[in-house]
Order: C-alpha cells, then sequence, then structure tokens
C-alpha cells in the first residue's frame, strides 16, 4: 500500500517547493519526505543543471545539496525515485544553464 503525497507544479526556474522546518504541535520540528523528482528536458538548445536542496530558502550557503541532475543539450525525460528521503529544512529547486527544462517534485 502506498501512501499519498504531494505534487509540485511543473516548474521551469529556481523555486522554494516546501519551507519545511516548521515546528509540530509537540514542539518537534517537522521533516519533509522527498518522494521523487521529474526532469523534462524540453529543448535542443543547450545544457541545464538541476540541484535539489535541503533549504527553505535560495540561500544553500549551509544547506545539504541532496540531487544534482545534469540535462543534456538532446531531449530526456528522467525520474528519479528517492525513497522517501528525510530533508530537515524543506525543499528548494535550483535550476541554471541556459536551456529550457521542466522539474516535478513529489513530496510528503
Amino acid at each position: 500500500m502506498t501512501g499519498g503525497c504531494a505534487i509540485s507544479k511543473r516548474i521551469t526556474s529556481s523555486a522554494v517547493i516546501t519551507p519545511g522546518g516548521v515546528t509540530g504541535a509537540y514542539g518537534q520540528a517537522t521533516k519533509t519526505k522527498l518522494i521523487a523528482v521529474y526532469a523534462t528536458k524540453e529543448d535542443d538548445s543547450a545544457t541545464n543543471t538541476v540541484k535539489i536542496w535541503d533549504s527553505h530558502d535560495n540561500n544553500t550557503t549551509a544547506s545539504d545539496e541532496v540531487i544534482r541532475i545534469e540535462l543534456p543539450a538532446t531531449g530526456a525525460n528522467l525520474e528519479f525515485d528517492m525513497h522517501g528521503a528525510l530533508l530537515s529544512d524543506g525543499i528548494y529547486v535550483e535550476i541554471s544553464g541556459s536551456g529550457s527544462c521542466g522539474i516535478t517534485v513529489c513530496w510528503a
């Protein structure tokens, strides 16, 4: 049996997906379970690098990089099953490069 998860809209530029790090009802910090990341290369012009960070904002200085996806200049559709990796500070997606790509993130 599989539990449900939230899914982001398709993003094409860097964005905070979920801020995380929220204190629960009993004072404990909540964690975010990263379920999967989907990446689609939408043109054949240039490469893209996608980084998923355990971060509640775009300041990644003291944050952990969870996964790095290198999308080639030619078309690609990739899925990364993250098996519910626990992130303590949220999910921030950083997209760089001059190509066009779409990223979707599933979490619980």
